[in-house]
C-alpha cells in the first residue's frame, strides 16, 4: 500500500499571494518520492511546486505572440501532472475552449477539486474546467487543437510515452498541438523528435511577489534538496508533422 503524503504546511509561514487572496491551496513544493501511489510511474515523478501566475501569463502570452494557427478559443488547455491545480485555475480565466487537468495522485486531487470548485463559487472561470485522475500514458486527446502544459512533472521516460500519445491522436493533424513546458530538464528529449518544431526556449523571470513566495516554499519545504534563481528555464514547441504523408 503506498504511503499517503502529508500536504499540510507549518502555520508559521504565510500562504503563497495567490492562495491568501483566493482562498485556494495550491502552495507547496513535494519531492517526488513522496508522491508515489504504488504505480508503475512512482520512480519517474520529479515533484510537486505549484506554477508561478507571473510566470505562467508570461509564457502564455508569449505562446499567442507565436501565431498559433487557430485562435485561443478553440483550444484545449491540458495541464499534465496537474498537482493541485493553480495552472487549471489561471487558464480557466482566459478565452481557452476548456481547461483538462490530469494527474495522478489521488490526494492532489482531491486538493485540486477543491481548489476548482472554490474557484467556480467565486465566479473567476471563465471556461469549463475538468480533472481527471490517471495515467497519462492511457490519455485520450480530444478532437480539438491542444495547448499542453508541462511544469516538469515526469522524467525522460514518461515524456517519451506522452509523446507517443501525441503521434497517436495527432497523426494527421499537424500544427494542432502546442507544448508549454515550463523548467524544461527533459528538453532534449523534444529537441531530437523530428515531429517538434522549437518555437522558443529562454529564462522567465519572476515577479517580484512570485520570487519571494518561492524563497518562503523553499525554505519551508525543501530542506536543502531544492533552490530558487527568481526565473525559470521554458520552451515552446508546435507539433508540425503528419505522419501518414511520410
Amino acid at each position: 500500500m503506498a504511503k499517503r503524503i502529508s500536504i499540510r504546511k507549518p502555520t508559521h509561514f504565510p500562504p503563497h499571494p495567490f492562495d491568501a487572496a483566493h482562498g485556494t491551496d495550491t502552495d507547496g513544493l513535494i519531492p517526488g518520492r513522496r508522491l508515489g501511489v504504488g504505480h508503475r510511474q512512482d520512480k519517474h515523478i520529479t515533484a510537486y511546486h505549484g506554477t508561478a501566475p507571473s510566470v505562467f501569463r508570461q509564457l502564455v502570452e508569449r505562446w499567442r505572440q507565436t501565431l498559433p494557427p487557430r485562435p485561443p478559443h478553440d483550444y484545449t488547455f491540458l495541464d499534465i501532472g496537474a498537482g493541485k491545480g493553480r495552472a487549471m485555475l489561471l487558464a480557466s480565466e482566459m478565452e481557452f475552449r476548456n481547461v483538462v487537468g490530469i494527474e495522478l495522485n489521488p490526494e492532489l486531487v482531491a486538493v485540486a477539486e477543491r481548489n476548482l470548485e472554490r474557484w467556480q463559487t467565486l465566479g473567476r472561470a471563465r471556461t469549463p474546467m475538468q480533472l481527471l485522475q490517471g495515467d497519462i500514458a492511457e490519455l485520450e486527446f480530444p478532437d480539438t487543437p491542444c495547448l499542453v502544459y508541462l511544469f516538469n512533472p515526469f522524467g525522460p521516460v514518461v515524456l517519451r510515452q506522452l509523446i507517443r500519445r501525441i503521434e497517436k491522436h495527432f497523426a494527421t493533424r499537424p500544427r494542432l498541438l502546442d507544448v508549454l513546458y515550463v523548467n524544461h530538464e527533459q528538453q532534449a528529449v523534444f529537441r531530437r523528435h523530428a515531429g517538434f518544431e522549437e518555437l522558443w526556449s529562454g529564462s522567465v523571470v519572476l515577479s517580484s511577489e512570485d520570487a519571494a513566495a518561492d524563497v518562503v516554499t523553499i525554505r519551508r519545504d525543501a530542506k536543502g534538496e531544492y533552490a530558487t534563481t527568481g526565473d525559470e528555464v521554458c520552451s515552446l514547441y508546435r507539433w508540425t508533422v503528419n505522419t501518414h504523408s511520410m
